[in-house]
């Protein structure tokens, strides 16, 4: 949800409250999501692994192994892994090929695409 309801608004942010207001909402949020995770705390379940011996690699080897595994016999795993991989090589091909659109003035663009030359209604 964040992904598709966070860019439109930001830029309704953007456009209705300025930059530096965005910004600062921005740097909040983190400074809230830095405060949320803080408390949580960390241990490590394999205190040999870190030690540096030879067997650290055949333990990691056999961790990733069984993951594969694991994810090899799930299908909605597979299902939901192949979905989201699909839809960010989409997105990215699309952010990527948007710049051409939007940043050239002088091209008709797709419909929904807004031009980045018109002036915002935070400047005067």
């Amino acid at each position: 949800m964040a992904y598709t309801a966070g860019p439109a608004l930001a830029a309704l942010l953007f456009y209705s409250a300025g930059p530096p207001c965005a910004l600062a909402s921005n740097a909040g949020l983190f400074l809230i999501s830095f405060a949320a995770l803080r408390p949580l705390r960390t241990t490590r379940s394999h205190p040999a692994a870190h030690s540096g011996g030879g067997d650290s690699q055949r333990d990691l080897r056999r961790e990733v192994t069984a993951g594969l595994r694991i994810f090899a016999a799930n299908p909605v795993l597979r299902v939901i892994v192949t979905a989201m991989m699909l839809l960010m090589l989409g997105g990215g091909a699309l952010e990527a090929l948007m710049l051409f659109f939007a940043a050239t003035p002088c091209t008709p663009r797709p419909p929904g695409t807004a031009c980045m030359w018109r002036r915002p209604a935070w400047e005067p």
